[in-house]
């Protein structure tokens, strides 16, 4: 694929074929797919030397290309040689279009492209790591996405973690404790996740509902001092040195 770019400056809004949106699209066109270096190609069994800054096409394939009529390009082509923005070459025929485009270094200069190969390696290295990180992305939205208790909106939710960086570890932490809390017992009173993640509802402050303390009974000896804390008689009293023990109750 080839990597190499084109310059636009903005004076081509003063320019004639700024005004023809299709003129334009093909005016781009033509700049693109003329030749950066000298080359030779086929086209239509013939073998045509190619210069840079020149474009060799068929007239037909242009046209059903930028979607216009024959007479469009015709009446296009005429107007580009009319303003001298393009030559055409002796090498035309019936078949064979082959043009010179008129101050080609100006769209694609020579240092254009050894300035692309020079930065080239750092933008792999960018595509690389946005790469990587989309991966990432993806594993914290399915993290997230498996610990939420209320599960609407699935697309809406990942495309707000394709465009921001949540602090993925305090969410989860948090969730786990406010899917504890008494509001969130209730479907009705848990935010929806899209929801959830606009208002950082993370930050919220949890309240956890009262648990009161197990007790225990612990079953004492007066006369061997022995304990338990089961009891063969469900809970009711223990045998010990030929005595009901009765149980006392212990919180942790």
């Amino acid at each position: 694929m080839d990597n190499s770019f084109i310059k636009l400056y903005r004076k081509i809004q003063d320019n004639w074929i700024w005004d023809n949106p299709l003129y334009l699209k093909c005016w781009i066109d033509m700049l693109m797919r003329a030749s950066i270096k000298p080359s030779s190609m086929l086209l239509n069994n013939q073998i045509v030397e190619v210069n840079r800054g020149e474009i060799v096409f068929s007239q037909e394939n242009f046209a059903k290309r930028n979607g216009m009529s024959r007479q469009q390009l015709r009446t296009f082509l005429k107007k580009l040689k009319q303003t001298n923005m393009i030559k055409s070459s002796p090498n035309s025929n019936q078949q064979v279009t082959h043009l010179f485009i008129v101050e080609y270094n100006t769209y694609n200069s020579i240092k254009n492209n050894q300035q692309l190969t020079s930065t080239q390696p750092a933008f792999n290295h960018i595509i690389k790591g946005n790469k990587v990180r989309k991966k990432e992305i993806n594993k914290e939205f399915e993290k997230f996405w498996e610990q939420y208790p209320k599960k609407v909106g699935k697309k809406k939710v990942q495309d707000k973690f394709d465009k921001n960086n949540y602090p993925i570890d305090l969410i989860l932490k948090n969730l786990e404790l406010q899917k504890k809390s008494e509001q969130w017992q209730n479907q009705q009173y848990i935010p929806n996740p899209e929801t959830y993640l606009n208002q950082e509802r993370w930050t919220d402050e949890v309240v956890l509902p009262f648990v009161p303390d197990e007790p225990i009974y612990v079953y004492q000896c007066d006369k061997c001092n022995k304990q338990k804390t089961t009891s063969e008689y469900r809970d009711l009293y223990v045998s010990c040195c030929d005595e009901q023990i009765q149980p006392r109750k212990e919180y942790k």
